[in-house]
């Protein structure tokens, strides 16, 4: 049976994902191929043609199209300041409900937060955990959906209603700050630890027991606030506050809400999806908690999983058994192969120098220089996994400054990530995941050694790289920490600050000339520029 699931192009981060026969081909991002950032309001037709190709079949094969969201009501009755500030979703909702027909007339629609949850769950395979869907708007009224997922079988526990969403709570704080709101929420996560909580600032109007912000008297305050920074404005110490605030509230929010989960259900493994899991920061706090035995934070978080989600419900529904995701990485991204990388090559007249590209990489690397890794499938959601990554010495606040600077072009205050390999994880930090989704402090021998990785309050956002890694990647990281004793590199997604990560040999060939990058590596070569 052929499944394919599909963003509803009413909001961001469009996608889709095949399922044929039980297997999951693949989960392909508009963006990648659209190149707009987030994909806003694009139907995922790229993505459906590449992974229609990946397997050969055509439209008129699909037995099933599945949209991961329900239509909304004509209105979201949740108080005037939040209606206001979501406007007629269902009016929305239909203009792009008719620009899928090219899909075909007969389509499914599955709860937004169900597809979330369903993206999730099947790291819990054969286990029990608790699901906390987390966005800025899922349908309905509803800012929030948590569940509990029994080997595979969900329930409902209960939702959280618009009037409370962390994720527009989270998204307006980021438009104060003179950032872009649904896209910009990182540098607000990473803005809060250079600030101090500052109730004045941003008062606490969130609710007692579960620490969820009411919506609509912040939407009040910060219409009436002074605090509202044109995004060329220099941030002051009242901004960097003004984050950490509002981080914190978040934080208390998720953590109270995933305290009650547990005492309702007495389960304490957790799963993350939605938007707001994308705050890597309070995932870490969360991971942390005394209450809270394993945590996991799908890789496509956003609404990308939504598509991925909703192909595995229907797949379970059909075939009576989930669709199995690996655990340990996140390569079910489009892939272009040696040939195809050789074509963009010849067609802008570009020579690869044919060599051992782990050995000719380290050697770059331990020079100063920044290189790009390009090879086998993408890593699905925002997070560079070693397949589409930008990679660097990690030792000293300079490299930092210079990658921000010279390659990114990004706010030079922003951190960068580590990747390690399973081996000396542990041992560098608090937490490594294969998705790079938790945050937490590194160890304090560590800390003034990797500079160019550790941010203002000594944590990170660790990836780690798993054992047997087939990557070239895997065989750079290795020399690398061989050579230098440090076994850990910097690690960016592959693109620049006004684009999304590169999908196609001639996007990477193309960033590679937009950018300070020193080298491109392929698998089966490198390309430097003369």
């Amino acid at each position: 049976m052929n499944i394919l699931g599909v963003t509803h192009p009413t909001g961001a981060d469009n996608s889709a994902c095949l399922i044929c026969d039980g297997t999951i081909v693949g989960l392909y991002e508009e963006e990648r191929f659209s190149r707009q950032k987030h994909s806003l309001n694009a139907p995922a037709r790229h993505s459906v043609s590449g992974l229609l190709r990946r397997a050969g079949i055509t439209i008129s094969d699909l037995d099933a199209v599945v949209v991961g969201l329900e239509r909304p009501q004509d209105r979201l009755a949740c108080g005037l300041a939040v209606d206001t500030y979501i406007g007629d979703m269902a009016r929305v909702y239909d203009y792009h409900e008719a620009r899928l027909n090219w899909l075909g007339g007969s389509r499914d629609h599955i709860d937004h937060y169900v597809a979330h949850a369903r993206s999730v769950a099947p790291y819990f395979a054969g286990r029990t955990a608790n699901l906390l869907m987390l966005d800025g708007w899922g349908g309905d009224s509803a800012g929030a959906g948590m569940f509990l997922s029994t080997d595979g079988q969900l329930r409902e526990l209960w939702r959280v209603p618009i009037s409370h969403s962390l994720g527009l709570f989270y998204q307006r704080v980021t438009a104060q700050l003179g950032f872009q709101p649904h896209a910009d929420e990182g540098k607000t996560m990473g803005l809060a630890a250079y600030g101090e909580v500052d109730e004045a600032l941003l008062p606490d109007y969130c609710d007692a027991e579960t620490g969820l912000p009411e919506l609509a008297r912040y939407l009040e305050f910060m219409d009436r606030s002074r605090l509202k920074r044109s995004g060329d404005a220099p941030l002051t110490t009242a901004h960097r506050n003004f984050a950490a605030t509002a981080q914190y509230y978040l934080e208390r929010a998720l953590i109270r809400s995933a305290e009650r989960m547990w005492r309702e259900t007495g389960c304490s493994a957790f799963g993350l999806a939605g938007g707001v899991a994308l705050n890597c920061v309070a995932n870490g706090k969360l991971a942390n908690a005394s209450f809270v035995s394993d945590l996991v934070v799908t890789p496509v978080a956003n609404d990308s999983g939504v598509a991925l989600g909703a192909a595995i419900d229907r797949a379970q529904r059909e075939e009576g058994r989930c669709p199995e995701l690996p655990s340990n990485h996140a390569f079910l991204g489009p892939n272009f192969g040696p040939d195809e990388i050789d074509a963009a090559l010849r067609f802008a007249k570009l020579e690869l120098h044919h060599c051992d590209p782990a050995i000719i990489a380290t050697d770059a690397l331990m020079q100063g220089k920044i290189i790009a890794v390009y090879q086998g499938h993408a890593e699905i959601g925002p997070r560079a996994l070693g397949a589409r990554s930008i990679l660097a010495d990690p030792r000293t606040r300079a490299m930092r400054d210079r990658v921000n600077s010279d390659v990114k072009r990004r706010e030079s205050w922003r951190p960068f990530a580590p990747i390690v390999s399973a081996k000396q994880a542990g041992d560098i930090f608090g937490r490594a995941t294969p998705f790079m989704t938790i945050a937490d402090k590194v160890r304090e021998p560590w800390r003034d050694a990797l500079g160019a990785v550790v941010h203002v309050d000594g944590s990170t956002r660790a990836q780690v790289l798993p054992t047997g890694s087939a990557l070239t990647t895997a065989r750079i990281l290795e020399r690398f920490g061989e050579a230098t004793g440090t076994p850990v590199l910097l690690n960016t997604s592959f693109n620049l600050n006004d684009e999304p990560m590169v999908a196609k040999p001639d996007h990477a060939i193309a960033t590679f000339f937009r950018s300070g990058l020193d080298m491109l590596v392929f698998e089966h070569g490198v390309l430097v520029k003369r």
